[in-house]
């Protein structure tokens, strides 16, 4: 896990936790909850962000531990404020967390990191300004006489956060990393794939990387025979799907698939080729109706982001 990540969420839950403690109730309920509000729900989106990513391969643990830490973290605030506070911080961490953890199923290592670095910023900004309304009252003359000096502060404070952020902090738990040492030795598994010999057959490579396929047009010929390779060089999984399709299944490898993606006679209109975080995967097999057909990725929200191609049969 990255110590820098989870290191800023618990500073800052404990400086504003602990800034509450010193808090004179003169503001209404209403005003409080807004920014115990406005931190759970920062806290909570950028603890989902970053273990949606970190357990890429469960959504199930991402989910959990986001809401359980966020949520815990509402609970807190609230707690030395108001019942109602606490309630209302318990409530909106544990939607955070669940809408951070679930919103990284559709995207990229990339954007992920882009996000994560956003919810940190928003909640140390929010950290300092919890800070200065639970202390309002307390050292109110010093914080009229040194407002502009404090903001400044506040100011040095975002710009150290923002240069000191890890270039890449994505670091998948459990097995991706295994997906990646299998992704390294399947040039000896490609081998044993090839059952055909080269010169009669269609070499299609679609590599995917950042939710896109690099190779989204391809023109076959009916009757040929074709060895598609697919290549995912992200680190969640993903598919290819054409329906209806007309072709012969050849030669399918699952060497690197958790689903079974053998064609028997029940779905030999759907063409599917299935493959894992970090892997490569391959099928043999031979066009038999020409036409213009569209495959796309059937993970959930993966074709909505941009992952679709179009093949030519002729």
């Amino acid at each position: 896990m990255s110590i820098y990540i989870l290191g800023v969420l618990v500073i800052c839950t404990a400086l504003v936790f602990l800034s509450s403690f010193f808090y004179k109730a003169k503001d209404s309920l209403m005003n409080n909850m807004v920014y115990v509000m406005a931190y759970t729900m920062s806290m909570g989106l950028t603890a989902g962000f970053y273990l949606g990513v970190y357990y890429n391969d469960n959504l199930l643990y991402a989910t959990l531990f986001s809401i359980l830490l966020s949520g815990l973290a509402g609970l807190l605030i609230g707690s030395k404020l108001h019942f109602h506070l606490m309630v209302e911080g318990l409530f909106s961490g544990i939607m955070a967390g669940m809408m951070g953890a679930m919103l990284t199923v559709m995207l990229s290592s990339k954007q992920a990191q882009i996000l994560i670095m956003i919810g940190i910023l928003l909640t140390v900004g929010i950290t300092i300004l919890c800070i200065l309304q639970f202390l309002s009252e307390t050292l109110k003359s010093h914080l009229e006489r040194y407002f502009n000096l404090i903001m400044l502060f506040g100011c040095a404070v975002l710009f150290m956060v923002f240069l000191k952020f890890p270039d890449d902090i994505i670091k998948p738990h459990g097995n991706a990393a295994k997906q990646h040492e299998q992704h390294s030795s399947s040039s000896a598994d490609k081998k044993e794939m090839k059952q055909l010999e080269p010169e009669e057959v269609f070499n299609w490579k679609v590599e995917i990387k950042d939710y896109r396929y690099l190779s989204s047009n391809v023109s076959l010929k009916r009757d040929q025979k074709v060895l598609l390779t697919l290549l995912n060089d992200d680190s969640v999984e993903h598919d290819i799907e054409i329906s209806p399709f007309s072709f012969e299944n050849l030669v399918t490898s699952n060497t690197h698939s958790k689903h079974e993606h053998t064609m028997t006679k029940e779905d030999d209109s759907v063409f599917h080729l299935h493959v894992e975080p970090n892997g490569s995967n391959q099928v043999s097999f031979i066009p038999k109706e020409s036409g213009v057909y569209t495959y796309y990725c059937t993970i959930p929200g993966h074709k909505e982001s941009g992952m679709i191609g179009k093949i030519k049969v002729s």
